[in-house]
Parts: structure tokens; C-alpha cells; sequence
């Protein structure tokens, strides 16, 4: 429910309401964590299990939050009762759009299960060495998947509008944008990315490696903002089967056989993995831009 608001409001124009509720979900969860994990006054300490209650505690109100601002006269998308009662031809609708972004995320999430369980192959400190640079890597990321939201946004405002062209323009500026954003993140990480590593972890190996994922991958970063935020403009017009297609080609038709093959000829083998991933950043930008410019996403029909 959560999702859906905050994505119903920003399709809609309001990306400032999202952001406020889930700024107070999270300052929820921090503030009930140490309360629920170790106890407080009458509270008894439930540890790990603490932290779960805090989580949903702070999603469940923020999502009724999100749906009372749905709900309030004068929103920008008012639900009113009626907008509850089955609509099968447009549910069917909402699926076929809806599959394909699911499948899209879903091999991703598959997808970095397989690359850890490689990365464990070379041992804990490549497995720490992972994790620190994914956490960093998804907050570089950030931007892409902002800029993303609001490329979608304006896309399918402006083909709605029957302005195409502006829809086009539009796309490729948060994209150029955020291609900004990624050359800085680059610069600062092949300088400092050991300083970067020691923030997770200060084990030595554990900082060499993560040292040598950051900047063997943070250059590549520009394919993956215009492969993000292409692939994102190209849904917001309807489009989500083909960026689902481009991301299981690019995830499990390259980067997963090159990571699993490079392991072995490379040395060190975490070097083939980071390699693998470079390159599919590469391939998948490419393959996202070059479909984007057949412009066939213009002629989609919802």
C-alpha cells in the first residue's frame, strides 16, 4: 500500500508528500529500534525481533499516512469510495503493465544472490568486501533511481499531452543529469575509495578488495544512470516488457556466465566479478538507449 500511494503520488506530479512520509517512517524506526531491541521503561527487550515490530510499525503508519492523503479532499488523486470497486478490464490492464517491472525487479534480486554466492567462493573478506560496496553502491545509485521516477513522470505527462518530442527531451535531460552526478561520485571514489571502505570495515583485506571493487566499478556508473534512467523514462510510457527483457539479458544472459568464467582465469577472481559487472553496466545502457531512440515506446497504448 505503501508503494503504491507514494508511486500514485508521484506519477501524479507530488514527488515532496513521498518523500516527507518516508523521512518520518524512517526517523519512526531509528527512534523504536534501540527502544524495542533492548528495552525501555514498561518496554521488555526483544531484540532482533525488536527490530522487526519497529520496521513494520513505521511502514504500517506510513502507509496510512499515504493513503490518508489519497483520501483528502483537494489531493492531487482523490480516492472516493467508488474508486474501491473491481474494475476487471482495468486490472487486467494494471497487471500487464505491472508483470513486467515485478519480473524486472525480481531478476535483480535474484541476481545479486547468484554474484554473492561467487563472491563467497573467494572467501570472507571478498563476501564483507561485496557488502560494503553494494550499500555504497545503491547510495551513489540513488540519484538514477530519483531521476528515474520523475523521467517516468514526465514521459507519460507529455505523451498524454501529445507531446512526444517533449516526452523525448525530457528522458535524455535527467538522464544527461544524473550522468553528472555519476562522473562526480567516480572521481571521489577512485581517490578515496579506501577512506570509503574503512567506514564500513577496517579490516586490511577486507579494505584492499573493496578498494578494487569501487574503482574498478565506479567509472561504469555512467552506463548505469542512463540505463536506469532510460529504462524508467521507456516504462513511464508504457513500455515495461522490453526494459525487463534488456535487464535479464544484461544480469543473467552476461553478467553471471562472464562473472563465473572470469573467476577462474583471473587473478585475483574477485577482479573477474567486478569486470563482469562493469560490462554489463555497459551493455545494459547501451541496449536501454539504442531501444529508447527506436522511439516505439511513443506508440504504446495503455
Amino acid at each position: 500500500m505503501l508503494f503504491v500511494a507514494n508511486a500514485a503520488l508521484q506519477g501524479a506530479g507530488n514527488t515532496r508528500t513521498p518523500m516527507l512520509i518516508m523521512a518520518a517512517a524512517n526517523i519512526l524506526n531509528i527512534a523504536l529500534d534501540p527502544l524495542l531491541i533492548f528495552g525501555w521503561g514498561p518496554l521488555p527487550p526483544l531484540g532482533v525481533a525488536g527490530a522487526a515490530v519497529a520496521t513494520v510499525t513505521a511502514q504500517s503508519l506510513a502507509a496510512a499516512m499515504a493513503l490518508h492523503v489519497l483520501c483528502r479532499e483537494g489531493a492531487e488523486l482523490h480516492i472516493r469510495r467508488e474508486s474501491w470497486r473491481p474494475d476487471w478490464p482495468l486490472i487486467r490492464r494494471i497487471v500487464r503493465i505491472g508483470i513486467p517491472g515485478s519480473g524486472q525487479m525480481l531478476s535483480r534480486s535474484l541476481m545479486g544472490a547468484v554474484i554473492m554466492r561467487i563472491v563467497a567462493a573467494s572467501g570472507t573478506a571478498a563476501v564483507a568486501a561485496y557488502g560494503a560496496g553494494m550499500r555504497f553502491h545503491m547510495i551513489i545509485l540513488m540519484p538514477a533511481f530519483a531521476l528515474g521516477g520523475a523521467a517516468a513522470t514526465l514521459v507519460g505527462q507529455n505523451l498524454g499531452a501529445g507531446k512526444p518530442d517533449r516526452a523525448r527531451r525530457c528522458a535524455w535531460l535527467a538522464a544527461a543529469i544524473d550522468v553528472v552526478f555519476m562522473v562526480l561520485s567516480a572521481v571521489v571514489m577512485m581517490f578515496f575509495a579506501p577512506d570509503i571502505m574503512r567506514f564500513f570495515n577496517s579490516e586490511p583485506d577486507v579494505v584492499r578488495i573493496g578498494a578494487e571493487y569501487l574503482r574498478v566499478v565506479s567509472p561504469f556508473y555512467v552506463f548505469a544512470a542512463v540505463g536506469i534512467v532510460i529504462s524508467r523514462a521507456t516504462q513511464g510510457a508504457g513500455d515495461t516488457l522490453v526494459p525487463m527483457f534488456i535487464t535479464i539479458l544484461s544480469l543473467w544472459g552476461l553478467q553471471v556466465p562472464l562473472a563465473l568464467w572470469l573467476t577462474r582465469v583471473w587473478q585475483p577472481p574477485t577482479l573477474g566479478i567486478w569486470t563482469a559487472m562493469a560490462i554489463a553496466f555497459i551493455v545494459q545502457g547501451l541496449l536501454a538507449a539504442l531501444w529508447f531512440e527506436t522511439g516505439r515506446w511513443r506508440r504504446i497504448r495503455i
